[in-house]
């Protein structure tokens, strides 16, 4: 899998597609990225809960379809959801639609899941250091 750069001007463009998408396929993404990649430890951390608590609250209400992920997403303070919107735009720009397909088709691909969970760690890390220097916003 080839690691590529994304520019802060490909960031944004990619933010404001995944951002025009409809709403199932917008929903779609981000469950599969954030719910297949194991995000749950890296979501809580952003979000400022315990990892228990997403977790309890992912598999309360998502794996039953409801799109509750999702809604937690959508649903959060502007800056927030653009921070995680982001966080789904570089994991996909990365890692194709149709490997996320077969992570959520098929538990074989835990390497892939390994990488994806790798990437969305960097992400974090790159989300801290940009988002740090405006806390007073």
């Amino acid at each position: 899998m080839q690691e590529e750069t994304i520019s802060p001007e490909q960031w944004a463009a990619i933010c404001e597609a995944l951002s025009a998408l409809p709403p199932n396929t917008r929903r779609k993404l981000i469950e599969l990225v954030l719910e297949e990649a194991y995000a749950v430890k890296d979501v809580a951390e952003l979000m400022s809960v315990s990892p228990s608590a997403v977790s309890r609250y992912i598999h309360g209400t998502l794996v039953p379809g409801t799109g509750a992920l999702c809604r937690l997403v959508m649903n959060a303070q502007p800056e927030l959801r653009d921070k995680l919107l982001a966080l789904v735009a570089k994991t996909t720009w990365n890692l194709t639609y149709n490997v996320l397909k077969n992570i959520a088709a098929h538990d074989y691909a835990s390497t892939v899941i390994e990488e994806i969970a790798d990437e969305i760690s960097r992400l974090l890390e790159t989300i801290k250091e940009k988002h740090s220097p405006r806390k007073q916003a």
